[in-house]
């Protein structure tokens, strides 16, 4: 008995259609529907409601349009999507879509013309996905790289490029174009060593900082480049390794900075220097040439009564040199070391600033020496005054003008009762102002004392000037009357070593006599006149 089995098509694709059915009402993560030829909506699945926000009782007969922007549908947008895609079969599309709540998500749309089996045009199949996220994601990243390229292509100060591993330039900014003039067109493609001098070239310099970037991870140094027009300027440099995630090198990022200026600088500060050192020199040699002559001068002035006129003679000569000789110099010096730090502010490093300080420093030394010099040498030109002034203002005023320096110090100046003196008032008040200040200055005490006082002996008055300072050992007290003569170190207690001398020089003129006296503390200072 023969057994035939007959397949119902109809009852097989029927169920065909069901399976697909209930397959593509499944899925969630895609809106899939189909459209009319006009663009109605004839089917919804889960994926549309969860995507779009609507029922299928809502949407189902409403054009897809809906979907769309305002913006989109005022310029047609959905209308030209339906015809390209019944064109050409199909069309994919990404841009903003707008669900039943009003808000926004970018959609990656797949729309196909359908067709049944006599070649009939019945519709679009349309597939949605929601791509916000990935969108996003997108953009964040275009407009970082689009900031990076930005502040990159902006940089004016700074020569910013990439290299290959083998030293081949891949990128070059605005700064790079402007530090050494080419055109991005002439350098693409091209080995940076055409940046270096030949000699450079020569000693394979430019491959050696690429090895030894790959090896350390970075280069710097400073050095000669070329520009385009082959002038030379001076290089900041500092060349990065780029490793990818393997670990591999990728290439070399490089940032250079002109710093011409800087280094010229540098080498106008060091000959400023130079010039200064040879200066100061100069002014050594010349007060020993003074003191060697100022002694010899004085072993002889109990034979010989000219002897004092002659020294003067020439001490006034040697002050004209080194006001005239010196002193421009000098000026000169001081004025390009200023020019320095104005023109090269924020750029010195702490090296360069502290040299210039020092610099500066020694050229005010100079200018002190002169001026005491100058000041020494000068006193004989004074009028000589034997008219009774008040001691006690003079020391008085002499205070007020050291007022700093006590206050600095907080020393303590005590002043007693003083007579009147025959002495010219301005060169009173000068010794009294020299000896209370050193009082202060030679003084190792946490509150510097000075005490000026008178006695009378016979037709003299003693002026003392006590402090409670360092002292003075006898066996330089002879010494320290002569100009220049320093019993300390410049760097423990500043001075010209000329103070004492223009004392003694005034008092002197004057008819009386300076000295030192013992003290159980300190050093006192002591000057005789006339009394009147």
């Amino acid at each position: 008995m023969t057994t035939v089995s007959v397949i119902d098509e109809d009852a097989s694709n029927a169920a065909a259609n069901q399976h697909f059915s209930l397959l593509v009402n499944g899925v969630r993560e895609y809106a899939i529907y189909m459209l009319d030829p006009q663009g109605r909506i004839l089917t919804w699945n889960a994926g549309g409601q969860r995507l779009k926000g609507y029922p299928p009782a809502e949407i189902i007969g409403e054009n897809f349009s809906r979907f769309f922007t305002q913006d989109d549908r005022d310029r047609g947008v959905p209308g030209r999507i339906l015809e390209s895609a019944r064109k050409h079969g199909e069309h994919r599309d990404a841009g903003w879509r707008v669900r039943k709540d009003g808000s926004r998500f970018w959609a990656d749309v797949l729309l196909t013309a359908i067709y049944d089996q006599e070649g009939t045009f019945k519709g679009f199949a349309k597939v949605t996905r929601d791509e916000t996220e990935k969108h996003e994601m997108q953009e964040r990243l275009r407009a970082s790289e689009e900031r990076f390229r930005l502040l990159v292509g902006g940089l004016k100060e700074h020569a910013l490029y990439m290299l290959d591993p083998g030293g081949h330039l891949q990128s070059w900014n605005e700064g790079a174009q402007r530090i050494k003039q080419y055109h991005e067109s002439e350098v693409i493609g091209r080995n940076f060593s055409m940046f270096f001098t030949p000699d450079d070239r020569a000693s394979n310099k430019p491959q050696r900082e690429l090895d030894i970037a790959a090896k350390l991870g970075f280069f710097e140094e400073e050095g000669w480049r070329l520009r385009k027009d082959g002038t030379r300027f001076w290089a900041s440099v500092v060349v990065t390794a780029l490793l990818g995630a393997d670990g591999q090198l990728k290439g070399f990022a490089k940032v250079t900075r002109d710093e011409t200026k800087r280094h010229q600088a540098n080498i106008d500060l060091q000959q400023a220097l130079d010039r200064t050192i040879e200066a100061e020199g100069l002014l050594r040699m010349q007060t020993r040439e003074l003191e060697n002559r100022v002694a010899e001068r004085t072993g002889l002035l109990s034979a010989q009564g000219d002897t004092l006129r002659i020294m003067n003679a020439e001490l006034e000569q040697f002050a004209y040199v080194a006001s005239h000789d010196l002193q421009e110099p000098l000026r000169m010096i001081t004025m390009h070391l200023d020019l320095l730090q104005l023109w090269n502010r924020g750029n010195l490093d702490e090296r360069s600033g502290e040299s210039i300080a020092l610099a500066l420093a020694g050229t005010l030394r100079m200018r002190t020496l002169i001026d005491s010099l100058l000041a020494y040498s000068r006193l004989d030109h004074i009028p000589k005054s034997f008219d009774p002034v008040d001691a006690g203002r003079a020391a008085g005023e002499a205070v007020e003008n050291i007022g700093k320096i006590i206050a600095e110090r907080e020393a303590e100046v005590t002043i007693g009762r003083l007579p009147q003196l025959p002495i010219e008032y301005g060169q009173l008040v000068q010794v009294m102002q020299n000896l209370i200040a050193n009082g202060i200055k030679y003084n190792r005490s946490e509150i510097p004392t000075v005490e000026v006082s008178a006695r009378r002996e016979g037709a003299q008055w003693i002026i003392s000037v006590q402090d409670n300072g360092i002292g003075i050992p006898a066996e330089y007290r002879t010494q320290l009357f002569q100009p220049f003569r320093r019993l300390h170190d410049l760097e423990e207690f500043a001075g010209s070593g000329v103070g004492l001398a223009i004392v003694k020089k005034i008092i002197e003129r004057h008819g009386g006599q300076v000295g030192v006296v013992d003290a159980d503390v300190g050093a006192c200072f002591t000057f005789t006149l006339q009394a009147v």
